[in-house]
């Protein structure tokens, strides 16, 4: 069956698959990893050639514990910066592809008990759409999803945010990481005429949910754009890491670096870790 992508996982399988079945990569991940009870899904964003994303891919699993797979699941980037609607075009192509590929990895006997997702930018509108249908389809699925972490999503907001409460009703916990210095959905809400999740500050209508994290990590600013903070700073790639394993922040126990605001659901981190420090540098204001 072709899902339309390229997918591989972790280290081992650095191949893409887009012809194979998932029974056969369910078999090729319980071979190197037998014991396997979760594995992370990695979808990137906009303006990735195929196989950049695979760097990332194999930064996660060294963060994760050696049992735990990485796959990453690469949609049609054109990897140019001016291609943005380009690759929002091939970004909507690619959310039934994804949304079967899921569906069919849930249901497939041998895959990991838990699925976890991790998606960037406009990666997350491939999560997304796959989440809600599992949400209003009611399915039942062999496998379920754990953590889903939304990391500077460029989703309209109000698209988002009225989705979670819905999508919270299939994953375990759901995390965003947003900031208030995003340049790169800046200029998505420019284009769009309309805030974007990742925008801390625009429309920033956060439901209160007890499944739900919003995260403001505008104290980080590593490039120019502000927009790979989630993946440089390794104050939230360990942040991530502890989502991963522990779930979602409740109220009365909060991760260390973070502090719970005033909002129901929503936190923020304060000063990073030593090594952070570039990564902490924020844009002159005007």
């Amino acid at each position: 069956m072709n899902y339309g992508a390229g997918v591989a996982a972790g280290p081992i399988f650095g191949a893409p698959m887009p012809d194979a079945s998932v029974t056969d990569l369910v078999a090729a991940i319980k071979q190197y990893y037998p014991s396997a009870s979760s594995m992370l899904i990695f979808i990137h964003g906009f303006n990735n050639n195929f196989y950049s994303p695979f760097v990332l891919g194999a930064t996660w699993t060294a963060s994760l514990s050696n049992g735990s797979p990485v796959l990453v699941y690469s949609w049609p980037s054109n990897a140019q910066l001016l291609k943005y609607l380009d690759d929002e075009t091939n970004n909507t192509w690619a959310l039934d592809h994804f949304r079967d590929f899921l569906i069919a990895l849930l249901n497939t006997p041998g895959a990991p008990p838990t699925i976890n997702i991790l998606a960037h930018s406009m990666g997350n509108r491939v999560a997304l759409s796959a989440l809600d249908f599992l949400a209003r389809s009611g399915m039942t699925t062999t496998s379920h999803i754990g953590q889903v972490i939304f990391a500077a999503p460029d989703v309209d907001s109000a698209t988002f945010f009225e989705a979670i409460p819905r999508i919270a009703t299939v994953a375990n916990g759901l995390t965003l990481y947003g900031s208030d210095h995003d340049e790169a959905l800046r200029a998505s809400r420019e284009i769009h005429g309309h805030c974007r999740a990742g925008l801390v500050g625009c429309d920033f209508a956060v439901p209160s949910n007890q499944k739900f994290n919003a995260i403001d990590a505008s104290v980080f600013h590593c490039d120019a754009l502000g927009h790979g903070y989630w993946s440089s700073s390794t104050t939230i790639r360990n942040d991530i890491a502890s989502v991963l394993k522990q779930g979602v922040n409740a109220p009365s126990q909060v991760r260390p670096g973070l502090i719970a605001l005033p909002t129901p659901s929503e936190y923020a981190f304060t000063d990073p870790k030593p090594g952070d420090d570039t990564c902490a540098t924020l844009p002159t204001q005007t």
